[in-house]
């Protein structure tokens, strides 16, 4: 990269960087581009130079996002000797993506709200798009696999149970754990990880064979 290049990407990080710490702080409705602007240090002119829409800041973030979870998805299918064993250590590195950046599970949540309601056209909502068709193809493809080497149930309709994991995980990412910790039976030492985790192996034991 020339140093010109260099430097676009520099400003280009502040910008997300300002962005989402403040959309997941106040959230993405309280959050203007004017305050993105004063929280980057840069003018507005300069951050519509990059992103022309808050829609397309926070669709950046959750692409990054998307692609850590699509290669996520990928490594697990392409190391498991089976699909039970790939589903199993999918739910390990879930967790391990909510525990490591718990922005980004937020982000891909909270990403199908703002592409329902935007009307931009933006690079990385297309991306996103993109992405997400490629995750639930991956999907599809892990049951398909589960269901020729018997350890997936043949009756299941692998359409509705990939959209299913979907509302599933999108719901569980969006749960506040402060929250959780409220609602909770006082008497419960169950963590929000733990139902984190059985959430997904609840999904594994209805569709096992």
């Amino acid at each position: 990269m020339s140093r010109k290049e260099l430097e676009i990407e520099r400003k280009k990080e502040e910008i997300i960087k300002a962005a989402e710490d403040l959309f997941f702080t106040i959230g993405f409705d309280g959050t203007s581009m004017d305050e993105i602007s004063k929280n980057s240090e840069f003018s507005k002119r300069t951050v519509y130079k990059y992103f022309f829409s808050k829609e397309e800041l926070y669709a950046t973030i959750a692409y990054r996002g998307l692609c850590v979870l699509k290669d996520l998805i990928e490594n697990e299918l392409n190391s498991s000797t089976n699909i039970s064993e790939a589903m199993h250590k999918m739910s390990k590195s879930l967790m391990k993506l909510h525990k490591s950046n718990k922005n980004y599970p937020r982000a891909i949540s909270g990403l199908l709200s703002i592409i329902s309601r935007s009307s931009s056209d933006g690079i990385y909502l297309k991306k996103c798009i993109e992405t997400l068709n490629g995750i639930f193809d991956l999907l599809k493809e892990i049951l398909r696999r589960g269901i020729k080497d018997g350890s997936i149930k043949k009756d299941i309709d692998i359409n509705k149970t990939v959209y299913s994991i979907q509302m599933i995980f999108a719901g569980i990412y969006s749960i506040n754990k402060n929250i959780f910790k409220f609602v909770k039976i006082k008497e419960d030492d169950i963590t929000f990880e733990e139902i984190f985790e059985y959430n997904f192996n609840l999904i594994i034991m209805a569709i096992k064979k």
